[in-house]
C-alpha cells in the first residue's frame, strides 16, 4: 500500500519552515497531520475543519490571515466572548450618541417654542411695544 503525503507551503508564511502536511486515508478522506505550524492553527482547525468540514475554507482562512499579517498586520481573530464584549460596547456608544442627539433636538425645540415679545403682544419694558 502506497501512502501519499502532500506538503503544502504558503507564500505569505512568516517562516519557510511553516507548512502543512496532508495524508489521504484509505477511505479517501484527506487528513491533516500535525506540524509545528499546524499546532498554531487550533482555532482555524476547530472552526473550518472540525465544524464546517471544509479544507478549501480552512486554507483560504490561513492564506487571508498570513497575507494580512505580512502586508497589513491588522487582522485579529477574537474569541466569541471578545466579539460579544465589543458588540456591547458599540451598542452602548450608539445609545449614548442617540441620547446626545435627543438632548440637542430637545434644546432646539425649546428655543423654537419660547415666544418672543412680538408673539405675546409686546412687553411694557421694551422700547418699542405693539399692543
Amino acid at each position: 500500500m502506497h501512502i501519499s503525503i502532500k506538503n503544502l507551503r504558503f507564500r505569505y508564511a512568516e517562516n519557510e519552515s511553516d507548512h502543512l502536511l496532508f495524508r489521504r486515508a484509505s477511505s479517501g478522506e484527506l487528513l491533516l497531520l500535525e506540524t509545528r505550524f499546524s499546532a498554531q492553527l487550533r482555532d482555524f482547525i476547530e472552526l473550518h475543519l472540525n465544524q464546517q468540514h471544509s479544507i478549501p475554507v480552512f486554507l483560504a482562512a490561513i492564506i487571508t490571515d498570513l497575507f494580512s499579517r505580512r502586508t497589513f498586520d491588522t487582522v485579529e481573530y477574537n474569541t466569541e466572548e471578545e466579539d460579544e464584549e465589543r458588540a456591547e460596547e458599540e451598542e452602548e456608544m450608539e445609545e449614548e450618541e442617540e441620547d446626545e442627539d435627543d438632548d440637542e433636538e430637545g434644546e432646539e425645540e425649546e428655543e423654537e417654542a419660547e415666544p418672543g415679545p412680538a408673539a405675546t403682544g409686546g412687553d411694557d419694558d421694551d422700547p418699542i411695544c405693539i399692543d
